[in-house]
C-alpha cells in the first residue's frame, strides 16, 4: 500500500489558516505506522479525500491525553469508518483545551465549506473549563 505523503495546494479554502500547501498522507495502517509518531498527544487530526489535488475535509477530531500511542491509535481506530482513497494530516496542539479550540475552528469551517461527516459539535474535553470561539458551546 501507499505510504509515501503528497503535497498539496489548499488554495484559497478559508479552514486553511494562511497555509498555502500542506502535506498529506495516505489513509491506510502502514501510513498510520510508518508516518506518525508514538505518543503525539493532544493533537487534531483531518481526514479527507483528494480530487484533482484538492483536499475536502471529510471528518474532524482530536487526540487528548490517552494511555497508548496517542494519535497513532486513534487513527487505526478510524480506518473501518472510512472507505475509498482517503488521506489525513494533524497538527500537534499546546494543550488539551487547544486541541478543543481548534477541533472547533475546524468543525465550523469546514461543516460549511464541504461535506462533513461530523454530525454534531465537538464535546468539551472532560475537567476543563473551556468554549467554543466560534458558538459558545
Amino acid at each position: 500500500m501507499k505510504t509515501e505523503p503528497t503535497e498539496i495546494n489548499f488554495g484559497d479554502t478559508p479552514c486553511a489558516g494562511g497555509q498555502r500547501k500542506i502535506v498529506v498522507y495516505p489513509f491506510n495502517e502502514e501510513s498510520i505506522e510508518e508516518n506518525v509518531a508514538d505518543d503525539i498527544q493532544p493533537a487534531n487530526y483531518r481526514i479527507g479525500r483528494l480530487d484533482k489535488q484538492v483536499y475536502e475535509v471529510i471528518y474532524v477530531g482530536r487526540v487528548e491525553i490517552r494511555q497508548d500511542r496517542g494519535l497513532k491509535d486513534r487513527m487505526n481506530e478510524h480506518l473501518a469508518e472510512f472507505e475509498g482513497d482517503c488521506y489525513f494530516e494533524w497538527n500537534e496542539a499546546n494543550n488539551v483545551p487547544d486541541s478543543y479550540i481548534r477541533e472547533c475552528l475546524d468543525y465550523h469551517c469546514w461543516s460549511k465549506v464541504g461535506n462533513l461527516e461530523n454530525q454534531e459539535h465537538p464535546g468539551k474535553p472532560s475537567g476543563y473549563q473551556v468554549i467554543c470561539p466560534v458558538c459558545g458551546k
